[in-house]
């Protein structure tokens, strides 16, 4: 399992690499994609090596995704390299490589903390980890897959990339989020842990209503903010 991970992890940076030498573009937003790629995989490849039992089949996470599953979420990082790797003339702008970089990092550091913590707990025979990243979502891992999506189409304007990440991707790690719950639901400490969390977004309040506001006002400000050109040209105008 750990050599399948390792080689399916490359196609996408192998496939980034190609694509550079091929149009000729050593452009920053190329690197910056580039890199991203290949930070994630190596990231994966160092978690399954220095944990073992991320890479076994009884655990169900982002990196012991199905091959086939995997292949499928690649189609938009592929569709997004080639995107920013084809066009030499359009470069995203300062703010856009900022937040790209920004939730790239931010959800690197989040994917790295919840696997080596779900990691450890499991070495000890606790499949239900309460605490840590755990505290407010059951599945941080799976939140930091998403995010790392996002900072991958940020990169790019590109409707199409958005709307295949949300289609394809999304729905994807909602599935495998469902399953690990499936397993999980024999567990003593389950049925308070599912009450106090939610799946994939962080509940910080105690009130769902409060919760669904502060989300609701996040995502009307974000659309705002990309509608207007960005916090820069908001300032400017």
């Amino acid at each position: 399992m750990s050599f399948s991970i390792l080689m399916r992890g490359m196609i996408t940076v192998a496939m980034t690499a190609f694509l550079m030498y091929h149009f000729d573009n050593f452009t920053l937003p190329s690197f910056l994609f580039f890199g991203f790629c290949l930070s994630h995989e190596l990231m994966k490849i160092a978690a399954v090596y220095a944990f073992p039992i991320l890479s076994e089949s009884k655990y169900i996470g982002a990196i012991s995704l199905p091959n086939s599953l995997y292949l499928i979420t690649s189609i938009p990082r592929l569709l997004v390299a080639y995107t920013i790797i084809s066009d030499n003339k359009t470069s995203p702008s300062s703010e856009r490589l900022f937040w790209a970089c920004f939730t790239f990092v931010l959800a690197m550091t989040l994917l790295m903390i919840s696997e080596t913590q779900k990691a450890v707990f499991m070495k000890f025979n606790k499949n239900v980890v309460t605490s840590g990243v755990f505290a407010t979502t059951r599945n941080p891992e799976i939140l930091a897959e998403i995010c790392i999506l996002a900072a991958y189409t940020i990169l790019v304007n590109s409707p199409l990339c958005y709307l295949l990440t949300a289609v394809v991707c999304v729905p994807i790690l909602y599935l495998v989020a469902t399953k690990k719950e499936r397993s999980l639901e024999k567990e003593e400490e389950w049925k308070k842990y599912r009450h106090d969390t939610w799946m994939i977004l962080p509940k910080i309040f105690g009130s769902d209503i409060m919760n669904i506001i502060l989300y609701i006002v996040t995502v009307v400000g974000a659309y705002f903010l990309y509608r207007n050109g960005g916090v820069t040209n908001l300032l400017k105008a």
